[in-house]
């Protein structure tokens, strides 16, 4: 729908490009959104950028290196664990509180944004079919999206408060063991997935894969 003119054929070519990207959210890999950079594709339909994408990061969304910023391996380091550990705790909280603990539930949506010239903008992409959106939009109950009493977000977040709390107690010799060493650092890399897209980072991408269950 973004680039009417792009037959389906040359659409998958694009999927399987650089110029595709897919945005996962939470490592959940059966949808998910993108971004799009056309080029020479997006002439004739004056597009130069596309990006389908949820609204529920806005709740964590910060410019500065705040409480939502992406932890790394240098945050279990033992005169930072303590910190990290509170910062997990309010990560946490937030997500109790966007799935109704303070009485109110905090929505989000999909959003479809393509860039066009300022001169086009009026007259492009001004409404979406509604076969696109019953084929491309699977609607979750906000609830069920960052609760604790069912799934998900806060559910994560706070697994991995629980898993760090116990490398918190482990002998300093234990902590420097590898399959330690690992242990906290493939919990950064999901805490970071809860949060944003999933790094694709080529050292992040291994130690996923050398963590993942076989």
């Amino acid at each position: 729908h973004a680039l009417p003119h792009v037959n389906a054929t040359r659409a998958r070519e694009l999927t399987r490009s650089k110029l595709y990207a897919r945005d996962l959210s939470g490592h959940l890999t059966d949808l998910s959104g993108f971004r799009l950079e056309p080029r020479s594709y997006g002439t004739r339909d004056r597009v130069t950028y596309a990006n389908v994408y949820t609204t529920d990061k806005n709740v964590t969304y910060q410019l500065n290196g705040g409480l939502f910023r992406r932890h790394t391996s240098v945050d279990l380091y033992p005169n930072k664990l303590d910190k990290l550990l509170q910062d997990i705790d309010a990560i946490s909280t937030t997500f109790h509180d966007c799935a109704g603990g303070q009485g109110v539930l905090q929505d989000g949506a999909a959003r479809f944004e393509v860039r066009v010239n300022i001169a086009y903008a009026l007259f492009t992409h001004t409404t979406l079919p509604n076969d696109l959106i019953r084929h491309s939009v699977l609607p979750i109950p906000s609830r069920l999206w960052w609760s604790r009493s069912r799934f998900f977000k806060f559910y994560r977040a706070t697994a991995i408060y629980s898993v760090l709390q116990d490398i918190a107690t482990t002998p300093p010799e234990a902590r420097a063991w590898i399959s330690s060493l690992q242990l906290g650092s493939i919990c950064m890399y999901m805490l970071n997935g809860v949060i944003y897209r999933p790094s694709e980072l080529k050292i992040d991408v291994s130690l996923a894969k050398a963590s993942a269950l076989r």
